[in-house]
């Protein structure tokens, strides 16, 4: 087969399989942006005090990465679709990390959209260093949470299962993103997590913006960063059809 038929054959993985889908269906994409968009209104154009924003846009993304990823994963699951998938000559980790790579990427579609959306509407400051510590914390947020939210359903029975249990660790999630007050008991024992997520470090960095801070250079941000794109070019691309390999 020649490099230009193994190009017009089709996805050559997993992560080829899902962009396709997601991005082929313009319809359905629209409506997912415009929903995201739409949910994200009153965080984003209401007179709302800062915290209050912030807090709604970090909800939004744990629902958007964790619950989609746990509902998700049990709608494959059910439909027979991640049945079909195993059957394919891929290891389970492929697909694993195929899956969680694609659904973060088009979270971070539309939560960057938002996101970019609330720095315009609420006059903060552009900036590469601004946009580098928005950025960084919002892709370990998505992946991480997608990864998660992918275990989390992969250990249900059924979608009703993954439904009630994404709702409650959703819950769980924000909590110690400190969106929600821990219970004053629990509260030194979640500081450490609580500052380690990244999600808690997007709201800070929001916070922050608003109030004319200047982010805190650091390796982390930019690593994860290049992590991602590497990850999403070596995916995207079949470089047996780029190289001519049989």
């Amino acid at each position: 087969m020649s490099a230009r038929e193994r190009r017009s054959a089709g996805p050559s993985n997993v992560f080829q399989l899902e962009m396709t889908d997601s991005l082929g269906n313009k319809r359905a994409l629209a409506l997912k942006l415009g929903l995201t968009l739409l949910m994200s209104l009153p965080f984003v154009l209401f007179a709302l005090p800062p915290e209050a924003k912030v807090a709604g846009l970090i909800a939004l993304l744990t629902f958007t990465s964790f619950f989609g990823a746990t509902v998700g994963i049990a709608r494959r699951r059910s439909d027979g679709r991640l049945g079909r998938l195993r059957n394919l000559p891929i290891g389970g980790f492929s697909i694993g990390t195929d899956l969680v790579l694609s659904s973060s990427a088009m979270d971070m579609l539309q939560m960057g959209m938002v996101l970019a959306l609330y720095a315009w509407a609420n006059g903060l400051p552009p900036s590469p260093a601004l946009l580098l510590e928005i950025a960084a914390p919002l892709v370990q947020a998505v992946t991480l949470f997608n990864a998660a939210g992918l275990l989390v359903g992969l250990l249900l029975r059924d979608n009703k299962e993954a439904h009630l249990a994404g709702a409650l660790c959703v819950g769980l999630l924000l909590v110690l993103s400190g969106q929600i007050p821990a219970p004053a008991t629990a509260q030194a024992i979640m500081a450490p997590a609580i500052r380690l997520n990244p999600a808690f470090r997007l709201a800070q960095a929001l916070l922050g913006a608003g109030k004319g801070l200047s982010p805190a250079p650091g390796l982390l941000g930019p690593m994860s960063l290049v992590v991602m794109a590497a990850a999403l070019i070596q995916r995207s691309v079949d470089w047996r059809a780029v190289f001519g390999r049989r």
